[in-house]
């Protein structure tokens, strides 16, 4: 009975603000930030799961039924997105090579955040070229230092010529991060 006490639940349980399903560690996913969905399996450690640990098939079908949870919420919310105006942002916007696949839960978030920081370096205010619903260029309105404004109209006429060199509207925005991917959310 007593090893039961140590043992680590590896558990399948949803965020209690979004609802999307994720795969972990019972300690690293606390009742009340996240709604228990199921119990996986019991270990001694609560390490990272490798394809020799003893949960490695139950982790992946848990992974499976996430995926499928959560498959409805990010289409709903790309729905809700576009109904609002804003367009999707490919996330290997001028990196051929960019990592552009969900993490095992079909979940873009972490994608979505490395392409924000190689594109922008985390800054979010944009200009964005959208071209046909599609983004086909994008730059941060932040310059790359402290300016005079002569100097920063100066150099955001370059940016915005330069800009100009590819088809498509330019447009001032938001850049956000969801479950569902990298947004460009037009200024209203």
């Amino acid at each position: 009975m007593h090893s039961h006490l140590n043992s680590q639940q590896l558990v399948l349980r949803r965020d209690s603000a979004t609802g999307f399903a994720k795969v972990g560690w019972a300690v690293d996913l606390p009742i009340g930030r996240f709604i228990h969905v199921e119990l996986i399996g019991e270990s001694a450690s609560c390490g990272p799961i490798s394809q020799n640990s003893p949960l490695f098939d139950q982790f992946r079908q848990a992974c499976r039924r996430a995926k499928t949870i959560n498959q409805p919420l990010i289409t709903a919310q790309q729905c809700s997105l576009r109904a609002k105006g804003c367009v999707a942002v490919p996330l290997n916007l001028n990196d051929a090579d960019a990592v552009t696949d969900p993490d095992e839960f079909g979940i873009f978030h972490e994608a979505a955040m490395t392409a924000l920081f190689r594109l922008t370096a985390n800054f979010t205010t944009v200009w964005a070229v959208v071209n046909e619903q599609t983004i086909s260029q994008l730059h941060s309105c932040r310059p790359p230092k402290a300016m005079e404004e002569l100097e920063y109209q100066v150099w955001k006429q370059y940016i915005l010529n330069q800009l100009a060199q590819y088809p498509g509207q330019i447009t001032a925005g938001k850049l956000i991060v969801q479950e569902s991917g990298l947004w460009f959310c037009p200024r209203q």
